[in-house]
């Protein structure tokens, strides 16, 4: 699952973020590549932080509370938020948890 706040911009805007690969994306336990929180963050919130091609779009402040581990969890452990709309199931609770019919 990726998160359309924290995972998009570098689907959005790949030419900026693979600029600088080394301080601008991470890979996630899947091998799947994607944005460093706070790069995402300042994407968002300055355009500055982007290509030509999406500097002039506008800007949003995203919550400091909105974090992949208080939102989204990981492969290994659930989010640290409250609710449970939208939660990451892992495939280890999902192998643990099945049931044979």
């Amino acid at each position: 699952m990726l998160d359309l706040v924290l995972d998009a911009p570098y689907y959005i805007d790949k030419e900026w973020f693979e600029a600088d690969t080394g301080n601008r994306l991470m890979t996630r336990w899947d091998g799947t590549k994607v944005p460093v929180e706070s790069v995402a963050r300042s994407w968002w919130s300055n355009s500055s932080n982007r290509s030509a091609a999406f500097s002039s779009a506008g800007t949003v402040t995203i919550p400091a509370a909105y974090t992949r581990a208080n939102s989204n969890g990981s492969y290994t452990a659930y989010h640290t938020g409250a609710g449970n709309h939208g939660t990451l199931v892992h495939h280890k609770h999902m192998e643990d948890n099945m049931v044979s019919l």
